[in-house]
């Protein structure tokens, strides 16, 4: 390796090193959290009181429909034609 290889990778890293010690005094951010994965008992805890709203809200009158697979709330795209041209 000539000399000159050499001082531009010792560049490099002093500059990978500078840049990391320049993150690490820098303000703090938010910290991300872990992801918690959740356990089967808290999921089974949560579809029962799921169920239990659910059986409250039709208690007291409300009703539940079922919408098709491929409802959507978006109002559908309108074309406009002339002599088979979509304009």
């Amino acid at each position: 390796m000539s000399a000159e290889n050499e001082d531009d990778d010792n560049l490099d890293s002093e500059a990978v090193e500078a840049e990391a010690e320049a993150e690490a005094s820098a303000e703090p951010g938010p910290r991300e959290e872990p992801v918690e994965v959740p356990s089967s008992e808290s999921r089974r805890k949560l579809r029962d009181q799921l169920e239990a709203e659910i059986q409250a809200f039709l208690a007291a009158g409300g009703s539940i429909k079922q919408v098709e697979p491929n409802a959507s709330a978006r109002p559908p795209i309108i074309t406009a034609s002339v002599n088979d041209e979509v304009v």
